[in-house]
């Protein structure tokens, strides 16, 4: 089964909102999953077809992003698929476990809405558009 769209993890409304945006711009509107919390994003993460990218938030009610990332890196289905961190904590150790369990990429959230909504379109454009990913796992 080809991967397909995107799935956005975030649970404050405005920077979902900023996201969605953005992803519309992109042409991608259509192809948007949205969990507002981790264990709604582990089970919507499993859900046919898989993603083909994940914006994941890290401070999330019920399961940490982190714990996300770590069921999506444990699991053959999903352990490919690009998974970009979208968060509002530099901290040195949030940043380093993120990428001990294998992020993408981990990005900073502009305070400022416009620069929110281009960076998006930019990691949109780069990990859908340009980027050649691995064909996905199998259970």
């Amino acid at each position: 089964m080809s991967p397909s769209g995107v799935l956005v993890v975030e649970d404050d409304p405005d920077d979902l909102d900023v996201v969605l945006a953005a992803l519309r711009g992109q042409g991608l509107a259509e192809e948007v999953r949205v969990a507002r919390d981790g264990e709604e994003a582990i089970r919507r993460l499993f859900e046919p077809p898989p993603p083909r990218m994940v914006l994941l938030d890290l401070n999330l009610p019920k399961v940490s992003g982190h714990e996300v990332l770590r069921v999506a890196r444990s699991d053959p289905r999903t352990k490919r698929v690009p998974i970009v961190v979208l968060s509002t904590s530099w901290a040195d150790a949030d940043v380093e476990q993120a990428y001990d369990l294998y992020v993408s990429s981990y990005i900073l959230k502009p305070t400022d809405y416009t620069l929110y909504d281009q960076m998006i379109e930019e990691v949109a454009r780069y990990w859908l558009k340009l980027n050649h990913p691995a064909k996905p796992g199998v259970a």
